[in-house]
């Protein structure tokens, strides 16, 4: 019966109600676009992810972008000093809190603790579902700052879109855009160039932080048009006294306590516990002014013994609370006098994942667009020299694809165009195929440099062939030094930051202390 009860309240939870409807609207999207035959511009991860490309949301954000297009170049020029600061941060932290891990391994520091934020190991659901809304408002901000960048620079960008998440009780929303990354590396973009566009995502972030410092540090005074300054602590829950309570049937959940023992709850400490131990001792009895039903009312409440695990010298009234904030105005009531602690918290994760986002992406690791940043200024340092290298390239020619582009950029020439020989023949000699009879090169951007190849013409039955081709095409002999130099570094930062983590780990736990 308990089980049945259960599942029922878990079928009839509005969050997961909500998840429900995401996926049936999804579920209808995907028969709809089929129909259209636009199927590829949907992408589902059940029952994680779903995301839609829309060309509209890359219109919008070009029309942002080509307004002013100099003062975009401006702005994200000066993000990548403000960028590559947090790269130099980075690794100081990153050092400096490894050498404070390992010198206080016996008394470690909650300040260094370095974890990932993994619902049910490291965080506990209800923390996690705080972090939802700025995890999701983080990552649009960033995407849409890479797109605005690119589109600025004349960068080509390959798709945008809108993107989903739900799962039982998760949902959200957010957005993502995909650089076109083979047009990228074909144009001739300068280093410039590409650093604000590696840098822009990071930039905005940096500046996202910001804003929520501010709004946390003048929290009260932001939201002083609808509430008050905290005044009384709003009643959560009352401890029976099985679980080691001591005011069962006199206070209750929903009660707001604005004195206690003739003094108002108003500029001094409102932890209830930290608070009685200096106005009251164990077994006591406490003259409380709360407001139930929107009344005052006073009530004489009780103190005692914590339970176990708890300091057993404080004074204990057995009930969880949390700060309340008297509303202003038909907004504050709306929302109630909890409502600002909510948004504190939302604030501050938003703070917390912006600022911890931009440290990391920073970091020159390749995933992370650090790693654009840093191979860049040592592209500015270690000039190109360019050269003519050959290559051979294998394709597989499929029924559905028609045209296939060179993994190179800058092809020059090709030599020459041949089938592969299966294993079954392997004896065979190679079928040399015959420019424009058999196929035919493309040149994509009109910049006298073929990128693609089709085989659409072909008189022979190429379907299911594996098709090699050598050509010649235009290199930097300095490559291999900057890719060498680039993986020293690469490796130094994920020591590094790999270490902070084990360490904290071991010394710490994985478990966070808030959740």
């Amino acid at each position: 019966m308990l089980l049945q009860n259960d599942l029922i309240n878990f079928l009839t939870n509005p969050f997961f109600l909500i998840a429900v409807t995401f996926w049936s609207a999804i579920a209808l999207l995907i028969v709809i676009l089929g129909r259209l035959k636009k199927q590829k511009a949907l992408s589902v991860f059940f029952p994680f992810l779903a995301m839609l490309k829309t060309r509209k949301l890359n219109n919008i954000l070009q029309r942002i972008a080509r307004k002013s297009p100099r003062t975009w170049k401006v702005i994200f020029t000066a993000g990548i000093f403000v960028s590559f600061t947090f790269t130099v941060y980075g690794f100081w932290y990153f050092v400096s809190n490894l050498i404070t891990l390992l010198t206080h391994v016996d008394n470690p520091e909650p300040t260094s603790q370095i974890t990932p934020l993994v619902p049910g190991l490291t965080i506990d659901f209800g923390t996690f579902l705080y972090l939802i809304i700025p995890i999701l408002f983080v990552l649009t901000i960033h995407e849409f700052s890479h797109a605005i960048a690119a589109n600025a620079d004349g960068i080509p960008v390959k798709s945008t879109g809108v993107l989903g998440m739900g799962m039982f009780f998760i949902i959200g929303f957010g957005a993502f855009v995909e650089i076109d990354e083979k047009g990228y590396k074909r144009g001739k973009f300068s280093g410039w160039q590409k650093t604000r566009l590696a840098a822009a995502g990071s930039f905005s972030n940096a500046i996202l932080a910001g804003i929520a410092l501010v709004l946390l540090v003048n929290f009260t005074a932001v939201v002083s048009l609808s509430w008050g300054p905290p005044s009384g602590l709003h009643v959560r829950s009352v401890l029976t006294a099985e679980q080691g309570g001591h005011n069962e049937g006199i206070l209750y959940p929903g009660d707001v306590i604005l004195e206690i023992n003739g003094t108002k709850l108003v500029d001094i400490n409102l932890s209830i516990g930290y608070y009685l131990t200096r106005i009251a001792t164990q077994n006591d009895t406490l003259d409380l002014l709360i407001k139930r039903n929107n009344a005052d009312v006073r009530v004489l409440a009780n103190t005692g013994p914590p339970p176990a695990g708890y300091n057993q010298s404080i004074a204990y009234m057995g009930i969880t609370s949390e700060q309340w904030w008297p509303p202003r105005d038909w907004v504050g009531n709306w929302l109630g006098g909890t409502a600002p602690n909510t948004i504190f918290i939302e604030v501050f994760w938003l703070f917390q994942i912006a600022i911890s986002v931009t440290i990391f992406n920073m970091m020159p690791l390749p995933i992370f667009d650090g790693d654009k940043c840093v191979y860049e200024i040592i592209n500015h340092f270690i000039k190109p020299r360019k050269i003519k290298k050959n290559t051979k390239e294998q394709f597989r020619l499929s029924k559905g694809e028609k045209i296939y582009e060179f993994s190179q950029v800058n092809v020059e020439s090709v030599q020459g165009v041949f089938v592969v020989p299966g294993q079954k023949n392997a004896n065979e000699a190679e079928l040399e195929l015959a420019e424009h009879r058999d196929y035919q090169l493309l040149d994509s951007d009109g910049d006298g440099k073929v990128d693609h190849v089709t085989f659409e013409l072909s008189e022979h039955d190429l379907e299911g062939k594996t098709v090699e081709i050598e050509y010649t095409h235009e290199a930097d002999a300095t490559e291999g030094k900057k890719k060498a130099l680039m993986n020293v570094i690469r490796v130094i930062a994920l020591v590094i930051i790999l270490s902070n983590f084990i360490v904290s780990g071991i010394t710490m736990g994985f478990t966070m202390p808030f959740g």
